[in-house]
């Protein structure tokens, strides 16, 4: 008889924002009203730009000749959009070798993925607050798991310092975070790659929302941190900073400084990572991925803009009322604390029945989360 993988039954039966989706709907049939302001799901709500749609329509025009058609992409992903990558990189002094770059179809599925090359036996942190991919991605892989205390008491930024004799081997680092809000400093994240050379851990650093920093002392990548490239993995995403939620591209930098032992000798870790992707991945368009290149070229902080934006005009709504909140300075989130003594489901519900307004509740994102809500700014 077939047997299923029994870690799913470690899982919720739904992901969080499948059921953030559900309810919102039933509640827009229950007010019989399409008002809602939905401020949950993190889904940009402005077109893309012009010099990205006149990208596409290049490359679409490319297939239909058999001169410039192109079928499966390169496993890493097409040189121009390395390159373009690259490129970025420089502009704050890290270079990067094309090698390192992988293109991918979005930050979650390499956030999940990237776990298949790592043994079973090792230990996972992950925050106690965070995006629930992390978390779902180990339990589904078998994973030992060891949650990283994540609360007000440490402004929701943890530091190694805080807890002894855990010795992590992978460890979930989101800057800034989601669903906080908060990003560390170059000190702080110093702290957290000291740790991870010292004990020959790797880090998983999610900077899918990089693009959102605007305080100087804000690192942009981990990889201005001295020691970053013998000891971490970029994960990035175009999602929110060019409004590809719809078309899906992002890429992993994967440094071939990362080596780690296997039974009679010692391997890159990006070696690891090609040919996992070159098993169960077949690459991102490559009408996509001119869009991305072009995007990458103008440098356009539209729709980063534009969150910012909404961000700056919630905030002074909720200073004005002395709410108490965290984020939405270098982040598209603010964490806002329930109100009324409520927990977050309570709270949740509270502001769409009377408020008209869809947020996220905490308790999806972990276990010291159930007195916050989540606002997205992308509204």
């Amino acid at each position: 008889m077939i047997d299923i993988n029994k870690n799913f039954e470690l899982l919720d039966d739904d992901y969080l924002f499948s059921k953030i989706k559900k309810i919102k709907k039933s509640a827009e049939n229950e007010l019989k009203s399409s008002e809602l302001i939905d401020m949950s799901i993190g889904d940009v709500k402005t077109a893309l730009d012009d010099v990205v749609i006149k990208a596409l329509h290049k490359a679409v025009d490319e297939m239909a000749n058999i001169e410039t058609f192109k079928g499966y992409s390169p496993e890493q992903g097409y040189e121009f959009l390395i390159n373009a990558i690259c490129e970025k990189y420089k502009e704050i002094g890290v270079d990067l070798h094309q090698s390192e770059v992988f293109v991918n179809d979005g930050a979650k599925s390499d956030l999940v993925n990237l776990l298949d090359i790592f043994s079973k036996n090792n230990v996972v942190g992950v925050f106690s607050i965070s995006y629930p991919v992390y978390l779902d991605a180990c339990r589904m892989k078998g994973l030992n798991i060891e949650f990283i205390n994540c609360t007000e008491e440490n402004n929701f930024l943890p530091l190694p310092s805080e807890f002894d004799g855990k010795n992590l081997d992978l460890i979930y680092i989101c800057s800034p975070g989601n669903p906080t809000g908060m990003a560390y400093n170059k000190n702080q994240l110093t702290q957290w790659v000291n740790y991870a050379l010292k004990n020959g851990a790797i880090i998983i650093y999610d900077a899918a929302y990089k693009d959102f920093i605007t305080e100087e002392d804000k690192p942009y990548s981990i990889y201005e941190i001295s020691g970053a490239l013998k000891c971490a993995i970029e994960v990035n995403s175009f999602s929110k900073s060019a409004g590809f939620t719809g078309l899906r591209c992002g890429y992993t930098i994967v440094p071939n400084s990362i080596e780690v032992f296997t039974k009679n000798n010692k391997i890159k870790v990006s070696k690891l990572w090609n040919r996992r992707r070159a098993t169960g991945f077949n690459g991102t368009s490559y009408i996509v991925q001119r869009g991305a290149e072009e995007f990458l070229k103008s440098g356009s902080r539209r729709c980063v803009s534009h969150c910012l934006k909404n961000s700056e005009r919630l905030r002074a709504y909720l200073n004005k009322y002395n709410y108490e909140y965290w984020g939405g300075i270098n982040s598209p989130y603010i964490w806002l604390k329930c109100q009324r003594e409520m927990n977050s489901t309570q709270y949740f519900e509270y502001l769409i029945k009377e408020k008209h307004v869809v947020t996220t509740p905490g308790v999806g994102f972990g276990l010291n989360a159930d007195r916050y809500i989540r606002i997205s700014c992308f509204f």
